[in-house]
């Protein structure tokens, strides 16, 4: 009886790993490719270089000040207060 029972316990455990990284896995492809920085930011560095202050208006039309940055071998405004996500 005891027996079954450990069995059982790991069988449940088993499939509880299962279950959970496949739902990890799931959330990864959800996520799908890096967002494009907005079209505004692009453009508010055009003309400009690394380092270089700008401002442009933002999604709501919000004035926002930011610092012009090579992301991804493209210079783009980067808000001041912009904090990086972790990988």
């Amino acid at each position: 009886m005891k027996t079954l029972f450990n069995s059982a316990i790991l069988s449940l455990l088993l499939v509880s790993s299962l279950v959970s990284a496949q739902q990890d896995r799931d959330q990864d492809d959800r996520r799908g490719p890096p967002k494009q920085p907005p079209q505004e930011a692009i453009d508010a560095c055009a003309d400009k270089v690394e380092n270089e202050t700008v401002t442009f208006s933002g999604r709501r039309g919000e004035e926002v000040s930011a610092i012009c940055l090579y992301v991804e071998d493209q210079l783009v405004a980067v808000p001041e207060n912009h904090q990086r996500r972790q990988q």
